[in-house]
C-alpha cells in the first residue's frame, strides 16, 4: 500500500515539478506517509495545524459543532492547506486587480501612461506601441501624441 501511495504522490507532483531521484529519496525518508482509520479526528476545535495533508484515498471533512449538531463546511481531497493558500492568493490578486481597474477607469490616458512608466518601465521598450496603446485604452496615434507631449513637458521643465 505504501508504494502505491508514493507512486500516486510522485505522479501528482510530476505534473507541476520534476523531482530528482535524490529529492524523491529525501521525501520518502521524511516518513510523510501515514494511514488513518475512517473517522480519525486530525484537528480538534481550537487547535492549529502544523501539518499539510495529501489525501490519496478517502476524504478530509471540515466541520463545526453548533448546538450539539455537526455542520459540515467542506470536503478535501488534495492538499487542504495548499487549497486554502491558493484561495487566499486568488482573493488577494482579485482585490488588487479590482483596485488597478478602478484606478485605470478613473484616470486620464496621460495618468495611465505615467503610471505604466512608473510601475512597468520595461514594457515601454519591450512591447510594440500598438499593444501598449490597446492596453492603455487608446489608439496608437493617441499614444504617439501623448508621448510627444510628455517629452516636450520634460524639455521645458
Amino acid at each position: 500500500m505504501e508504494n502505491k501511495m508514493q507512486d500516486i504522490l510522485f505522479d501528482f507532483t510530476a505534473k507541476y515539478v520534476s523531482l530528482t531521484d535524490d529529492e524523491k529519496t529525501a521525501t520518502l525518508s521524511a516518513e510523510i506517509f501515514r494511514s488513518d482509520k475512517k473517522g480519525t479526528i486530525l484537528l480538534k476545535e481550537g487547535q492549529k495545524s502544523k501539518d499539510s495533508y495529501f489525501v490519496i484515498k478517502g476524504c478530509i471533512r471540515t466541520y463545526y459543532v453548533l448546538d450539539g449538531e455537526e455542520k459540515t463546511t467542506a470536503f478535501h481531497s488534495k492538499f487542504p492547506k495548499l487549497e486554502t493558500l491558493c484561495r487566499m492568493i486568488s482573493e488577494e490578486l482579485l482585490a488588487k486587480q479590482r483596485i488597478d481597474f478602478d484606478t485605470f477607469k478613473n484616470s486620464s490616458p496621460e495618468q495611465r501612461y505615467l503610471n505604466l512608466l512608473q510601475k512597468r518601465p520595461d514594457l515601454i521598450q519591450r512591447v510594440p506601441q500598438h499593444q501598449l496603446a490597446s492596453y492603455l485604452g487608446m489608439l496608437p496615434q493617441s499614444l504617439s501624441r501623448l508621448r510627444a507631449r510628455i517629452i516636450e513637458k520634460e524639455r521645458t521643465c
